[in-house]
Order: structure tokens, then sequence, then C-alpha cells
């Protein structure tokens, strides 16, 4: 398998890795780490609380995909789209000022297969067919990618950020760089 470390995509060789390790489990990623790699990602999170006024919000799952415009290779290879979920708390402070906390989910699904166009790279052409086949004959297994990362602070200036989420419960995070 190339070494997709090397390209400077650790998250597609990661993903990709556990894939074809064939467990099963789901996979941790880093949803602040997906939003500082992708400004458009970030921009649409933040583009949530334009106009909110103090309170709740939760935007449902929101499908994000970078279309042609590739701003990380690395997440565009290793997922290329994905759900998002932001929910939030705003309030106005005595002084006037804005702060928010807010949880930014991330979910994927990590499955190949028809529709979706075939990948290439280093000279080779894969229909997803053929990667889905792995799968179906057991050298490779689908999983579930996610996480969870809580925000909290002004949303002009980020004041701090708890690590990614891992579900209560399980006994380690599979798939962690």
């Amino acid at each position: 398998m190339p070494d997709f470390a090397f390209e400077g995509w650790s998250n597609t060789e990661r993903l990709l890795t556990h894939w074809l390790e064939n467990s099963g489990t789901w996979c941790a990623v880093d949803p602040v780490d997906m939003m500082e790699a992708m400004p458009s990602f970030k921009q649409e999170v933040q583009n949530c609380f334009s106009g909110m006024g103090d309170g709740l919000f939760d935007s449902g799952w929101v499908n994000f995909s970078p279309g042609d415009n590739v701003e990380s290779e690395d997440w565009y290879y290793a997922f290329n789209d994905f759900r998002y979920r932001v929910v939030a708390l705003r309030m106005t402070g005595a002084d006037g000022s804005l702060v928010s906390e807010y949880t930014v989910g991330v979910k994927k699904p990590y499955v190949f297969g028809d529709p979706r166009h075939a990948i290439s790279h280093f000279g080779i052409t894969m229909a997803q067919a053929e990667l889905q086949h792995l799968h179906t004959t057991g050298l490779a297994q689908n999983f579930i990618a996610m996480g969870i990362a809580h925000q909290y602070g002004s949303l002009g200036g980020l004041l701090g950020r708890l690590p990614y989420w891992w579900p209560a419960g399980a006994s380690s995070r599979p798939c962690v760089a």
C-alpha cells in the first residue's frame, strides 16, 4: 500500500488502514482539525450563528462536500463528503459581548461503492465497485468515522477546546492518530 503519510495524508492513511484491518469498529476523527484544514467547513459551521440571538440552536445533520474546492487533499481523499451537526448555546453578557458554547459533531460511514467516482492516484485507477468488493468478500470492513468537539468562548476568538469525544463506556478510542 502506498505511504499516504509521506504525501501528508495521515488521515487518509489512518482511515484506509483501519478499513483494510477488517475490524468494523468505529474510528475517531477531530472536527476541529477538520475545520482548521478546510476553511470553508469552518465558515459553514460559523454561519450557523449568523442572525442567531440568545438561546439554543441545533442545525440537525447537514451534509458537507468540498465539491471542486479541495482545501485539504488529506480530508478529501479520507472522506470527500461527510455529515456534521452543530448544537449551540449563545448568550449576551452584561457588557454586550456574545459568548457561545457549541459542539460540532462529524459522522461519516466509511464505505466504497457506486455511485461514487473512481479513485485515481499514483498512476492507478480503481472503480469504487472494485474497492467495495474487498468488503463483500471479507477482506476489508466498512465502519463509521465520528467525532465531537466542544468549543467555548467568543465567536471572534476561541478561548478553549475540549478534546474530541468517544462513546461512553468504550474501553478505548479505536483508530486514533
